[in-house]
């Protein structure tokens, strides 16, 4: 039974205790305007006159319902204005506690950005690959205490970080420099990590696709061997400009690109039409850009850079060619070597010193083992 009282209250009396409400409200308040009413009637018009232990009451003349209703308005208005006055005067306070409020942010704002920006121009002193893992702490605080720096900040990180492992990469004896590595072959590989991290995130919340962005992405995908997501980010950066083929046919770029192919021809082939080259070089584009060299004007050596053709998983697959060219009678005769990155598996072609060959002969030489991939200028 408690249960079907308590179900009709909940159905039936808690939906009307909103109306009730105001009904009880309005008759408190006629309650209120009649009692200040008669309360005035006797307090201003009834005089009362007492005699021995008679005592007679006589209301005034003037006690005509319309004038009595007339002072009894303004006293219901006098009533009714006093809380009128009371929330200005409530509105006003809150005023001031809200301004004080604002005031106080916006200094603590001031403040913040202040520190953020300091933090930036102290990363910025931090020059040079080896120091960006030191310039990226300092910028993470700069934007932890200001997020809106964020997108610009990221977007640098990102270029710089693809700058640092594009110049690194490939340095040392083997490679694109006779210089070695700032960052050190144990730390090229949290260099990817982070720039392919910085790119993804810029690539994400920014409102249109960047080509710089792309290209640099595809990059860093490449030499952290994700083919897919190389190609996906090659195809994404030629729709937003057919030139980002240019900067993809960079032999930098490519070295990088290269990587994710492995030793699967398939693969580079497709990397090729991608990006409008031909891949891996044919005899005739590599005899042409022998013969394109100037030979008084190089320093070292004509270099290429290949892949391995065959290798079981543990070897090195990223090999360096490099070419030493003469002209005799009218004709370009070459003869060099070709060693893996960390200068291991040498062989000399000609196997005789001192000797050259025609360049049709070394690279039929060459291609028993390795894809040339592309020429490396200076």
């Amino acid at each position: 039974m408690w249960s079907n009282i308590k179900s009709w209250w909940s159905r039936r009396v808690i939906p009307t205790l909103p109306t009730l409400q105001v009904i009880t409200r309005f008759l408190w308040g006629l309650f209120l305007v009649v009692a200040i009413l008669v309360g005035f009637k006797y307090l201003f018009f009834t005089s009362c006159l007492t005699a021995g232990n008679v005592k007679e009451c006589v209301s005034s003349s003037v006690d005509s319902s319309s004038t009595l209703f007339a002072i009894g308005g303004i006293l219901v208005a006098i009533v009714a204005l006093i809380p009128t006055f009371w929330i200005e005067g409530r509105i006003r306070d809150a005023k001031k506690e809200v301004s004080q409020e604002i005031t106080e942010e916006l200094k603590k704002d001031m403040q913040l950005l202040s520190q953020a920006q300091l933090l930036i121009l102290n990363a910025d002193v931090y020059l040079g690959h080896a120091a960006l893992p030191i310039k990226e702490e300092l910028i993470l605080q700069a934007v932890s205490l200001w997020p809106a720096f964020k997108k610009e900040e990221y977007r640098k990180l990102s270029n710089l970080y693809s700058e640092a492992v594009r110049e690194e990469f490939y340095q040392g004896p083997s490679g694109l420099s006779e210089h070695p590595s700032l960052i050190g072959k144990d730390r090229i590989a949290s260099y990817i990590k982070k720039a392919v991290f910085y790119l993804e995130e810029t690539d994400q919340y920014s409102q249109h696709s960047d080509r710089e962005i792309l290209v640099n992405l595809a990059s860093m995908y490449g030499c952290a061997c994700r083919y897919d997501e190389m190609i996906r980010a090659i195809e994404r950066a030629i729709k937003v400009d057919e030139n980002a083929r240019d900067d993809f046919q960079d032999a930098k770029n490519i070295a990088l690109l290269m990587r994710a192919c492995g030793t699967d021809r398939r693969k580079i082939e497709k990397l090729g039409k991608k990006i409008g080259k031909e891949l891996p070089l044919s005899k005739d584009e590599f005899v042409r850009t022998i013969k394109k060299v100037d030979l008084q004007n190089l320093r070292g050596y004509i270099n290429y850079f290949a892949i391995k053709k065959h290798r079981s998983a543990a070897e090195e697959y990223v090999y360096v060619i490099k070419i030493t060219a003469v002209d005799e009678q009218g004709q370009r005769s070459i003869c060099g070597l070709y060693l893996t990155l960390e200068s291991k598996d040498s062989k000399q072609i000609p196997s005789t010193e001192g000797q050259t060959v025609s360049m049709e002969e070394f690279f039929d030489e060459v291609d028993k083992e390795l894809f040339v991939v592309c020429f490396i200028e200076d």
